[in-house]
């Protein structure tokens, strides 16, 4: 599992709405993220694992009673390595909705995008039949980049900037050893076996 810590802060492009998810607490739950349009979850990086939504109930923060069936472990992350997820936690109707998910892991490549070089899984998910291509950095344990296809240009989502926080780590980042990867490769190099994907930067607001 990756590692966290409270404080974290990851400031992402979404569209046109710039969205900051930071980490306010770990226990034994898991570790709980809020963002600044006020969304808050328990979980890792909810574009590959399904998250548990927090809701409050009679004053305080509940995790939302949700059942994740999987077909494994998306962590550690390797190439060729298939997950499936299904997902079913209550709704407002009183009834029960279901959300399906599957991910390959393609490839491990560079990418360059506004927060920096990275080394990058590009990870194939469809989501409820829906293709998203996340490029998962397991340096800083996120999801860096997200598309609609290969076509980097179809930006779904981006990071700006990142900041670490002051408290102790939860777990260690599994994948490539991240004191063994390079963020900033030398120029002209890729780490071993690497392909680079490169795309323009996009202008932060």
């Amino acid at each position: 599992m990756p590692t966290f810590q409270v404080g974290d802060i990851f400031r992402y492009k979404v569209g046109n709405t710039l969205v900051a998810e930071s980490v306010e607490r770990i226990d034994s739950d898991g570790v709980w993220w809020r963002d600044n349009l006020g969304r808050r979850w328990v979980g890792s990086d909810g574009a590959l694992v399904p998250s548990r939504a927090i809701a409050r109930s009679d004053g305080k923060a509940q995790i939302v009673d949700a059942k994740v069936q999987s077909t494994g472990d998306m962590f550690p992350i390797t190439v060729g390595k298939t997950v499936a997820f299904r997902t079913s936690s209550p709704n407002w109707l009183n009834g029960t909705t279901t959300q399906d998910r599957s991910c390959t892991v393609e490839e491990f490549g560079t990418l360059k995008i506004v927060a920096g070089h990275f080394g990058t899984f590009r990870v194939k998910c469809l989501y409820d039949g829906h293709v998203r291509y996340n490029y998962y950095a397991p340096v800083i344990g996120r999801v860096v980049l997200q598309t609609m296809d290969t076509v980097l240009d179809s930006v779904q989502r981006e990071l700006l900037a990142f900041e670490r926080g002051t408290g102790e780590p939860i777990r260690t980042a599994s994948g490539p050893a991240a004191d063994k990867m390079m963020i900033v490769p030398p120029p002209g190099r890729n780490p071993p076996g690497s392909r680079p994907v490169r795309r323009r930067a996009l202008a932060s607001s």
